[in-house]
């Protein structure tokens, strides 16, 4: 039997790397530098030894690792976290002379985990990479301005780090805050991608890959984006392309997760982070029968390459993490997450009912968040809430226009969208991963105007079909009366076809009270669309305008045409994310025009 020593067990990735060798048939020697530990409470684990915390002592981390290979006849070191990873590299040449360390060299590693570096990578293999401006030390305030002129706000600030604490700012003095606060560490100033977060994950063996998964967040640790609590197996050769062509070109050896935010409106790929380490949502690969640690272990330690097996299509629920980080929003947050994280097995989910010590203890854990969470009630998510920024604008009275979104906007049209979907898909009418709307966008971009056509007249008729049901709205109606009489224009900006906004639009009684409307079919990329507006209204400069959106798409084009966002969303996590980037939200438009019109009296 071959011995395993897995260092350290801190993190929740260690439970899976854990499991997964002592079920492969592995001595399985789990290395330590903390009590508090979930593996501790586990029936996989044969022995646990004392690591030092390599943050305290690299010297005593080392040496402890190399007194518990010696000790325990250890034939493979296989690391957890990044540190892990780093310093194993690093003194790798020591190391290697008792126990096998499959891990690239030091200055792989350095570099690919070097946020300031990965620009250069993604442009040599042809990815696309958000704007992004370095900062160490000294500050440039005009090449602050010229990048905020290039990207727009909402902008994120993280570090250069593996914890980068990425922190949204949608305002220029909180940016500066921002920056003085973290910049003696170094930080990156990032381009915000509206959309999910996908990842692509490989063991490979001098650029070629032994085994890889996909897999693409449905919820995150922050309502904003982080670590995943619920994910499902994705697959997509775009990404796969996408994914090989860096591993080609860095000749890894290893295992690697490769982070990518697929643009929600356009649908391409954005690469975001290299990470050659595991990654904190290896249980999804794992359960889905991608065995990344057993993988490893094989083939550094026996040379045996994994077999062809079925990837299951599932999703996995860290329910425990979810609860810890919800519970401290609100009650009303962890009433809406509750049922969004269930998994629909307990076998998928961070719970582990078949390791009784775990689940006790994750169990425990899970109560004790749920509890925490009642000591929260003066943690109230209002219905409305309207910043500074927009505040301002009424009481300057300078407000010259307004836009809206239509559909999950000003009116909701139950337009029975997956079903759309699954027949576009069936006819052709649509690619596999791709949204109704992203595919409108591709199709527009690249001049594919014969398929733009076919998708959007077979949407259509679903589209017609809602508005028809529609009613008046007398409420509606009075309220942009008042605000037409103060000379404040008003706008419709839709990815619905123009026939189904007129027709939405004349059963709701407003259609004579709107100046504009820019449809799909005039341009279904958002912040082009909503210029467009503007230009139709023909508002004299300088002005000042709100846009009402319920997607990130709609607040991040707001701020680059140079309105003011203010997000619709019954959702408290759309909620939360709204707040969190500075942006105003409401639960309905007809609030927030009363508020209007009360101003302009």
């Amino acid at each position: 039997m071959f011995n395993v020593l897995i260092v350290r067990a801190s993190y929740k990735k260690a439970y899976p790397i854990v499991e997964s060798l002592k079920r492969a048939g592995y001595k399985v020697t789990v290395g330590m530098d903390s009590i508090r530990n979930e593996v501790r409470f586990s029936i996989f684990p044969d022995k646990v030894v004392p690591i030092v915390n390599p943050y305290r002592s690299e010297k005593l981390y080392i040496a402890s690792i190399l007194n518990a290979i010696k000790e325990n006849h250890v034939d493979i070191v296989v690391p957890v976290g990044f540190i892990d990873f780093l310093l194993l590299s690093k003194h790798k040449e020591i190391l290697e002379k008792y126990a096998i360390i499959p891990v690239d060299t030091f200055e792989k590693i350095t570099t690919l985990s070097d946020k300031r570096a990965i620009s250069e990578l993604a442009k040599s293999v042809e990815i696309n990479y958000p704007k992004t401006l370095p900062l160490r030390m000294n500050v440039d305030l005009s090449s602050i301005k010229t990048f905020l002129d290039e990207a727009g706000f909402p902008l994120v600030v993280k570090g250069l780090g593996d914890d980068s604490r990425p922190k949204f700012i949608s305002d220029f003095h909180n940016l500066l805050e921002e920056i003085s606060l973290r910049i003696k560490d170094g930080i990156l100033i990032q381009e915000f991608i509206p959309g999910a977060g996908i990842g692509y994950f490989v063991l490979s063996y001098n650029g070629a890959s032994i085994a890889e998964f996909m897999h693409k967040r449905i919820l995150e640790v922050n309502p904003l984006g982080g670590a995943s609590v619920k994910a499902v197996s994705y697959f997509d050769p775009e990404l796969l392309s996408l994914g090989r062509r860096i591993v080609e070109k860095t000749k890894f050896t290893g295992v690697m997760m490769v982070e990518f935010k697929k643009n929600s409106e356009t649908g391409k790929y954005y690469l975001l982070e290299i990470n050659p380490k595991f990654w904190g949502s290896l249980e999804l690969a794992y359960r889905a029968g991608v065995d990344f640690p057993r993988y490893l272990v094989d083939f550094f330690l026996k040379g045996e390459k994994p077999k062809q097996t079925i990837v299951r299509n599932i999703s996995f629920s860290w329910v425990a993490g979810a609860l810890s980080s919800y519970s401290k929003h609100s009650p009303k947050a962890m009433i809406e997450i509750v049922p969004r994280i269930l998994p629909k097995s307990p076998l998928l989910s961070d719970l582990h009912p078949h390791d009784p010590p775990n689940f006790m203890m994750k169990a425990a854990y899970a109560i004790f968040s749920l509890i925490k969470t009642s000591n929260y009630k003066s943690h109230i998510i209002e219905s409305i809430y309207l910043t500074e920024r927009f505040k301002d604008v009424l009481r300057e009275n300078k407000l010259s226009l307004i836009i809206s979104d239509l559909d999950g906007t000003l009116v909701r049209l139950n337009i029975p969208w997956r079903a759309i979907i699954n027949k576009a898909l069936r006819t052709g009418l649509i690619k596999p991963n791709s949204g109704i709307n992203e595919s409108f966008v591709q199709y527009w971009l690249t001049g594919d105007r014969h398929s733009f056509t076919k998708l959007d007249q077979f949407v259509k008729e679903y589209e017609i079909r809602a508005a028809r049901i529609i009613r008046k709205d007398e409420s509606l109606l009075n309220l942009l009366k008042a605000i037409k009489q103060k000379s404040i224009h008003f706008a419709i900006v839709s990815m619905q076809s123009t026939d189904a906004i007129i027709e939405c639009l004349n059963r709701l009684g407003i259609l004579g009270y709107v100046d504009a409307i820019i449809s799909r079919n005039d341009v279904p990329i958002r912040s082009k669309a909503l210029v467009q507006a503007i230009e139709r209204m023909k508002v004299d400069k300088p002005y000042q305008g709100i846009m009402f959106g319920d997607t990130l798409v709609d607040i991040k084009a707001a701020f680059t045409a140079g309105l003011v966002p203010c997000r619709v969303a019954t959702s408290n996590i759309r909620r939360i994310q709204a707040k969190d980037l500075g942006v105003s939200y409401t639960d309905s438009v007809s609030k927030v025009l009363k508020i209007i019109s009360k101003f302009l009296k």
